[in-house]
């Protein structure tokens, strides 16, 4: 199981979470709202395997979804960053 995580220091609508799964091919995706700092958003998306992640963010959909954003909320003034996290173990009760 293979995820990006995208740090964002302000919100992402809803309406935009599910417009962000619709120009991907992610599997499933999560939103976090930091309870440390509340100005702090995550999401997660998860891809079926990297190459599906790496087809993604070099796709003219993901191109899309990050000049929406920009559209929306402006270039400056937010703070984001992109992690490629691989998962590599997972314990569960």
């Amino acid at each position: 199981m293979q995820m990006i995580a995208k740090n964002l220091i302000t919100g992402m609508r809803p309406t935009t979470f599910l417009f962000a799964l619709s120009k991907t091919n992610c599997v499933q995706a999560w939103r976090f709202w930091s309870q440390t700092d509340p100005s702090v958003h995550y999401a997660f998306g998860e891809f079926a395997d990297m190459d599906a992640l790496r087809q993604t963010m070099s796709s003219e959909g993901f191109k899309f979804l990050l000049a929406d954003y920009d559209r929306v909320w402006g270039s400056g003034g937010v703070t984001r960053t992109r992690h490629i996290l691989e998962k590599v173990q997972h314990m569960a009760r």
